[in-house]
């Protein structure tokens, strides 16, 4: 009877530790992939920011160079 636990218990540790460790993994997986779109969009965004900036700049110094013609 002992010689079956010494295959069962380590067995069993072994299936429970591949379990929790595949859990474990595809959760910070998912956070580093969440985090990652939110940094993703906030990058975007700020460049969408500048864009708009920069192209009413450049309107404004175009109106005013027409303005001096």
């Amino acid at each position: 009877m002992k010689k079956i636990n010494v295959i069962i218990y380590p067995a069993i540790s072994l299936i429970a530790g591949l379990f929790f460790g595949y859990i474990i993994r595809k959760y910070i997986a998912e956070a580093k992939i969440q985090s990652a779109e939110e940094e993703a969009k906030k990058i975007k965004n700020e460049a969408q920011r500048e864009a708009e900036s920069t192209k009413k700049e450049k309107i404004l110094e175009a109106k005013e160079e027409v303005h001096k013609m």
